[in-house]
């Protein structure tokens, strides 16, 4: 469309915080989405039998990337539990891994930024991985609130 039909991102923004607080005022599951182009967390096979300084670098990159991109995407703390899923998209000759390949240093990374209370299961549900083949590598963190 045209400028003049754009409402622009901060317009953008503020709807979409307006709905957030909309939805969890009337009990519906609030969804939040990070997506962060050309990111992989650390696969949990790549934290195993290395240095742990070397490990402690790897998640603390990974807990750095999603509270950037958080912040970016306004997310709100977690208060409760939550349904973390991800959204994988690949390009060219790129495979899919092991569904459940990153979810140590994911997990620990959502906690870091309080948006998980815990990775313990009172408080957080896994909805899985699903791939996706685009013209950009991108990893997209779902997070959906859940009643307690």
């Amino acid at each position: 469309g045209s400028a003049d039909s754009d409402p622009g991102i901060g317009a953008r923004n503020e709807r979409d915080r307006s709905a957030r607080r909309r939805g969890r005022a009337s009990g519906r599951a609030v969804i939040q989405r990070i997506t962060i182009p050309n990111w992989r967390p650390t696969r949990d096979n790549d934290l195993v039998g290395v240095h742990w300084t070397k490990r402690k670098k790897l998640k603390d990159s990974d807990a750095a990337f999603v509270a950037t991109y958080a912040r970016q995407a306004e997310i709100t703390p977690a208060n409760g539990k939550r349904r973390v899923s991800l959204e994988i998209a690949l390009t060219g000759h790129q495979k899919e891994t092991d569904p459940w390949a990153y979810l140590k240093s994911l997990m620990d990374a959502l906690v870091a930024c309080n948006l998980l209370v815990d990775d313990d299961d009172a408080h957080v549900e896994w909805g899985g991985t699903i791939y996706t083949r685009g013209s950009e590598p991108s990893t997209t963190i779902v997070l959906e609130d859940r009643d307690a």
